[in-house]
């Protein structure tokens, strides 16, 4: 399986969240929205943000995303303040939203890992294979809430800082519940460009349970009720620096063939950031990460939006060895060293590298049908490129993935203060690669329905 690791807006939030959710490729959608670090390695990832924004013209971010909706909210709100001489020059507001979503597949487990759970097999429970997984799919409830604070930054120039926690209760797979944490601010340069940078924290995520050894060491091959499974739970912090520049607007002038299309504003968008993933037992899995994005938005009439972006993500971990098991006949030669190379389940300890680059194309498309309903859709392809050369690494040496993902959804402002939204996520992983305890091709889909509300 691909292991790059997607409130008040329930479609974009969808499309943001799923990777987060469901452990799929922590696009996690699209990689300018992704952008991950660990708190105590985010100097080493900020060195790289001088470098990559002399080459980096545009992209997206999650906290460009976040904080552009409201912004004529914010102004609207500022005159109305000052007209009734309220003399503070920042202002406050506060988001809580709900969120229920069916999730088809949790934990991405391909066709056959489904079938296997759901035998039961008692070797299975022997090993622990399938512990804290109680079932297959789940009914997740998000509650999340979000300071914000607005006002004269700059040069008096607007900015904005934010303070948000999320929490995941999951109804079956009680290990699938988690919180997270994010903290970001935004500032405006100028007329139509604004830097912002946004930092999130997740704790005991849980991805599945992944083999860790043998109890007893039996040598030779190994049966499915003497391997040894352990949970792989991880830590993430993340970090995503942003900037967008307005690059066309619409004149009075002479119509061109860009106005005679119907587009009124062209905005570039550039993004990057660093990641950092710690598990809690299985050192090999932890990874570094860097993504950089590039993209641009189009607002075409009066009702229509349309982002396109580019994104590449290049995930670095360990090489060191690990404990697994081997069919000779793929290896190729006697592991064991009795003579022939034909046994299956052969246990060794030889060098995994999980590193791998991601490429990501997306479009999505907006539409205001109302002034109260927004409808959403999108589509986006990743292709990963593994690149161990570890002759043993059967999994991943050469390896190919390709992700497919639609998403779309409604949003209704139904009172002043008000929102609700319907959306829905399908993804579907291939790989030219399959394994014992690595879920290589998997599919799932997920729906989901929330509510939200602003005070102040």
């Amino acid at each position: 399986m691909s292991d790059y690791d997607p409130p008040p807006s329930s479609s974009k939030y969808l499309r943001n969240q799923f990777s987060d959710r469901m452990g799929g490729t922590e696009p996690e959608l699209l990689a300018p929205r992704h952008l991950r670090c660990r708190l105590q390695s985010t100097l080493p990832g900020l060195l790289w943000i001088p470098f990559a924004f002399a080459f980096a013209v545009s992209g997206a971010s999650v906290a460009l995303a976040q904080v552009d909706e409201i912004d004529k909210e914010i102004k609207a709100t500022t005159k109305s303040k000052k007209s009734k001489k309220d003399k503070s020059r920042w202002l406050w507001d506060l988001d809580l939203g709900i969120e229920g979503t069916y999730e088809s597949n949790v934990f991405l487990l391909s066709d056959g890992s489904i079938d296997r759970f759901k035998e039961d097999d008692p070797d299975d429970a022997i090993s622990g294979r399938f512990d804290d997984v109680k079932e297959v799919d789940d009914f997740v409830v998000t509650a999340a809430a979000k300071m914000r604070v607005a006002g004269d930054g700059l040069m008096k120039r607007r900015v904005q800082a934010w303070l948000g926690v999320e929490y995941d209760q999951a109804v079956y797979n009680e290990i699938r519940s988690r919180p997270r944490f994010r903290i970001g601010a935004s500032q405006q340069l100028g007329k139509g460009r604004r830097a912002s940078i946004e930092f999130e924290y997740e704790l005991d995520r849980f991805k599945r349970n992944y083999l860790s050894g043998t109890e007893p060491d039996p040598g030779g091959s190994i049966k499915r009720d003497e391997r040894r499974y352990r949970a792989g739970t991880f830590s993430t912090a993340e970090i995503v620096a942003s900037y967008d520049q307005r690059i066309w607007k619409r004149s009075k002038k002479r119509p061109n063939l860009v106005e005679v299309l119907g587009i009124r504003r062209i905005d570039m968008e550039a993004s990057l950031g660093y990641a950092r993933r710690d598990y809690d037992h299985f050192s090999n899995r932890d990874r570094n990460e860097l993504i950089v994005g590039v993209g641009a938005v189009a607002q075409v009439g009066k009702s229509w939006r349309i982002e396109v972006d580019y994104g590449l993500s290049s995930i670095f971990t360990s090489r060191d060895p690990e404990f697994l098991i081997i069919d000779e006949i793929d290896a190729g030669r006697d592991l064991n060293g009795n003579g022939n190379d034909s046994d299956n389940n052969v246990p060794v300890d030889e060098r995994v590298d999980r590193s791998h680059i991601d490429h990501t194309v997306g479009i999505e498309v907006e539409w205001a049908a109302s002034k109260r309903v927004m409808l959403k859709a999108g589509y986006d392809f990743m292709f990963q490129d593994y690149l161990s050369d570890e002759p043993l690494d059967l999994t991943y040496n050469g390896r190919k993935d390709e992700r497919h993902r639609l998403f779309g959804g409604v949003e209704w402002s139904f009172a002043k203060r008000w929102a609700a939204s319907l959306g829905g996520i399908w993804m579907d992983e291939s790989s030219d690669r399959s394994g014992e305890n690595e879920e290589t091709s998997y599919s799932g889909y997920m729906i989901s329905l929330g509510l939200s509300a602003r005070f102040f």
